[in-house]
């Protein structure tokens, strides 16, 4: 788990080999060091007795539940040496081994700095061996080719046509692609920039933005419908959405504050496609012609959809924000 201001950012199970190796680690650690350590605590840092004993591991047990409970990660072997300095000094202060003790004190005091040097170096050069993925780049890729595949459906219900239809078609396919190409890169990558779950429903309602709108020119052509002035509408409106989306994706990587004026904007473009939606049917249910009402009913619905989902990404932009400035 990754957590990025207070905000749980991103979740990843780890492999069974990862598993398999801390825990063989922990095993072989046990095996060959305890002794030592045992020694250490109950001989040479104060002869424990059988109370003493006892009462520094109930100390410690307390305090790991207590922490446990917390949240707050705690060493076991730090609490357990405090326990019995404590246990030693009340009964007998001279009988502690006041040097072993600052030894150990200064111990924990250097694997902290320790310990993240030596984590943060082998990260860095294991950034060397392994591929990382631009999740900001490659959001922004999708949303662009989005916004094209709407520019085009805008073209092709002003001037309906097999060769505009294709176009769509062919960007929704490259759509499909980039998509696909994302979730395979979070589906091989541990540590993502923010919420795991934010990438993959953000990528997958801007790639159904351009789906709806292929499903319109399909349909259209299948159907053999005409284009009115709704449909023109409705298409302008889901573009000036997705023109925002874009915009908004672009700033996430910074964290700009003048994405939310663009989620504000395509929040506002997806208010506007409501009110065409029922406009269009308003106009369409005047009509005795049923077999047209249910094709165009169809059609007006695929494009609802769309900003139905230029809506949701808004949001998930916007939540996105939230959880990292």
């Amino acid at each position: 788990v990754i957590a990025v201001g207070g905000w749980h950012a991103s979740w990843h199970p780890a492999p069974w080999h990862l598993l398999l190796v801390c825990g063989s680690a922990l095993a072989l650690g046990v095996v060959f060091g305890s002794r030592r350590i045992i020694r250490t605590l109950g001989k040479r840092l104060y002869r424990v007795e059988p109370l003493q004993g006892f009462c520094a591991q109930t100390s410690a047990m307390l305090l790991v539940g207590a922490s446990s409970f917390m949240g707050y990660p705690m060493s076991t072997t730090h609490m357990m040496s405090t326990s019995v300095l404590g246990a030693g000094v009340a009964v007998r202060p001279g009988g502690v081994r006041w040097e072993l003790a600052g030894e150990i004190g200064l111990a924990w005091l250097v694997t902290i700095p320790a310990a993240a040097t030596l984590s943060y170096g082998l990260e860095r050069h294991a950034m060397w061996f392994r591929k990382r993925f631009d999740f900001y780049q490659m959001l922004l890729e999708q949303a662009r080719k989005s916004e094209e595949g709407l520019k085009a459906l805008c073209d092709f219900v002003r001037s309906p046509g097999v060769e505009l239809g294709k176009k769509v078609d062919a960007i929704e396919k490259e759509a499909d692609v980039l998509r696909r190409t994302l979730i395979d890169a979070l589906n091989r990558t541990f540590v993502t920039p923010f919420d795991r779950e934010d990438i993959f429903t953000l990528s997958r309602t801007i790639d159904d933005m351009v789906d709806y709108a292929n499903s319109t020119v399909e349909e259209m052509m299948l159907f053999e419908v005409k284009s009115n002035d709704h449909l023109k509408k409705m298409a302008e409106a889901l573009y000036q959405a997705s023109q925002n989306i874009t915009w908004a994706v672009e700033g996430l990587r910074d964290m700009r504050s003048s994405i939310q004026e663009y989620i504000i904007r395509a929040k506002k473009s997806e208010n506007l496609m409501e009110h065409l939606y029922r406009e269009a049917l308003v106009d369409l249910f005047k009509h005795k012609d049923m077999v047209n009402l249910l094709k165009m009913r169809e059609i007006y619905r695929h494009l609802n959809n769309a900003a139905d989902r230029g809506d949701e990404a808004a949001d998930i932009v916007s939540d996105i924000l939230v959880k990292n400035t």
